[in-house]
């Protein structure tokens, strides 16, 4: 990105090419080019215009030699002051205005291109390989997704959710500790993004059903909850050397899936027969049922 930011800098800034030896409609390649000239480190090619542009053929064969070639346009001084402009007047549209040149080709910025393009590439692949690292250390130790930490009491989502629903960590409720596919998408304990989901979405929802699209945008715009970016950024690649990256919508449909088993909520018919789980609606089920006992929320009989 450096170098193609720098690229950028000088291809737009006001730069003056000092050079020790110029020619005359240079032949290379089956082009001429009006002039050349060179640095002895550099060489820059200028097209002069006034009546004709730079022809495609012209322009195809400096695009693949990747010659730097610099236009300058004179039309406007043409049919103004060719008569009676005077040298330094020629001279300032040929060596100091900005307005009339542009640039038929720069290696320069093509080399910035494709250093920027190449390192994209690297990165994307060592994206690639951390997420695969990942997954396949959760394929061998599903068991040790989330191990109990007792640092979860002070996670601030936990504590705030539990300011008004009064939960027990090591003795909570199956349906807020409930192993659900994909769940590594979210960057925290299990018991912590689902008392949060919970009782934000269910118990606190002033409406009487949730979409998966409001929860979704909750956490990702709003960082409602940790996930984890590179699991979440990386999913739309689907698979990664033979696993497959789980959709935090997926994951959000599934822990409702899940509470509507448990009889909380009631999953719009749209469920079943779409697959974009981002679209999904549930139902809020007997919502006057949800009572708060000493244990904690749970669903009158």
């Amino acid at each position: 990105m450096l170098s193609l930011l720098l690229a950028y800098e000088i291809i737009k800034s006001s730069k003056y090419f000092k050079y020790n030896h110029a020619k005359s409609e240079y032949f290379i390649k089956g082009i001429k080019p009006d002039l050349m000239i060179s640095d002895g480190k550099n060489t820059l090619f200028i097209e002069i215009v006034v009546t004709h542009d730079v022809d495609d053929e012209k322009y195809e064969k400096i695009k693949e030699m990747n010659l730097s070639v610099l236009k300058i346009d004179l039309e406007e001084y043409y049919y103004t002051s060719i008569q009676n402009g005077t040298y330094e007047h020629l001279e300032n549209h040929i060596i100091h205005r900005e307005t009339n040149k542009e640039w038929v080709n720069n290696k320069l910025l093509n080399k910035a291109i494709e250093d920027y393009e190449n390192a994209d590439i690297r990165e994307e692949e060592q994206a690639r390989k951390k997420v695969s690292a990942l997954m396949l250390k959760l394929y061998h130790m599903p068991d040790l997704l989330y191990p109990m930490d007792a640092r979860i009491a002070e996670n601030k989502y936990w504590k705030h959710t539990n300011q008004y629903m009064h939960l027990d960590m090591d003795d909570i409720f199956e349906y807020l500790n409930y192993p659900i596919p994909g769940e590594i998408v979210f960057d925290c304990d299990r018991r912590i993004w689902q008392t949060t989901l919970f009782g934000l979405f269910v118990i606190n929802n002033k409406y009487s059903f949730i979409k998966i699209e409001w929860v979704h945008n909750w956490i990702v715009k709003k960082k409602g909850l940790p996930i984890n970016w590179l699991i979440y950024g990386s999913w739309r690649q689907k698979d990664i050397q033979g696993f497959k990256l789980p959709s935090l919508a997926d994951v959000l449909a599934e822990f409702f899936m899940q509470l509507a088993d448990y009889g909380f909520l009631l999953p719009d018919l749209n469920c079943e027969v779409n697959d974009n789980t981002y679209s999904w609606k549930f139902y809020i089920k007997n919502k006057m049922k949800i009572i708060e006992d000493r244990e904690g929320y749970c669903l009158l009989e």
